[in-house]
């Protein structure tokens, strides 16, 4: 129940509803980044867990492909801490603003509709005006993935899930299928509820919207970030269970992919690799 409603997300780009903690001994940086799904593959690695039936024998791992394309800083927004808490203080824009980015304050765009993504990054380390010169510093210009986030480092993954449209409660709740001479359906809800209070309560699965949720999947892996056509960036659940079964991983796919099989030394594009 901590996901209900269950309802189609407002948008489509996932929002950070929360930063990490700021930290003034390091220096102003950034907190997130926007990446695209670009697809997904496979890697084969070594587990090293005493005691598990897969020790010292290879696994076949999923990951998935995101591209990030550089950002560029146009705006800074203060806040000002009130009795309620935080309020919008200023907000200042670059001078020159690119004409995806101008798209997204119209509502109608006549000449094209491929408007900029734009979203808050919190700004972490140093003081105040350490941070300010250092957004006035950096306006206009690209800030690249790997001045954000490095090789090994755990992150959080926001996003929106894939919309699957109206589902059954069975394929929506998971709830058991019920025996095969249940009269009128075997995929619902026997009782739903008592006679009173005379209405359905919340807690009770009902059929309804199934995907296009707004989800945050926590302690990732960065496995590789490289810097060319193809750039990979790896991801990986981490807990407890796989602290000492990290081995080199090898890539070795089935089938060629021509978009993830090579690397080059073009600058142009940023691509991730996230192992789910």
């Amino acid at each position: 129940m901590g996901f209900t409603p269950k309802k189609r997300s407002r948008r489509i780009r996932g929002k950070c509803k929360a930063f990490p903690k700021d930290r003034r001994s390091l220096p102003p940086h950034l907190t997130a980044f926007l990446g695209y799904k670009a697809g997904m593959t496979h890697i084969v690695r070594e587990v090293d867990r005493p005691g598990s039936k897969v020790h010292k024998r290879e696994i076949v791992e999923p990951v998935t492909i995101l591209e990030c394309p550089p950002m560029v800083i146009v705006g800074l927004v203060g806040y000002a801490p009130t009795a309620r808490g935080l309020r919008t203080f200023k907000t200042v824009w670059a001078e020159h603003l690119t004409e995806e980015c101008r798209r997204r304050f119209y509502k109608d765009w006549c000449k094209s509709k491929k408007k900029a993504h734009i979203m808050e990054i919190q700004v972490n380390g140093g003081t105040v005006s350490q941070k300010v010169d250092w957004i006035r510093q950096h306006f206009e210009k690209q800030i690249p993935i790997v001045n954000v986030f490095s090789q090994d480092e755990m992150i959080d993954v926001i996003g929106v899930t894939k919309g699957k449209g109206f589902k059954g409660v069975t394929s929506r709740w998971h709830t058991k299928k019920l025996p095969r001479k249940t009269h009128k359906g075997l995929r619902k809800v026997a009782c739903i509820g008592s006679w009173h209070p005379a209405r359905v309560g919340s807690t009770v699965a009902r059929a309804g919207q199934k995907g296009y949720f707004h989800r945050t999947e926590l302690n990732k892996k960065i496995y590789r970030i490289g810097l060319g056509e193809i750039i990979i960036f790896i991801i990986y659940t981490y807990n407890q269970a796989f602290r000492h079964s990290w081995r080199p991983l090898r890539q070795r796919p089935q089938k060629r992919n021509r978009r993830t099989s090579r690397l080059s030394s073009n600058p142009k594009a940023t691509h991730l690799l996230n192992l789910t």
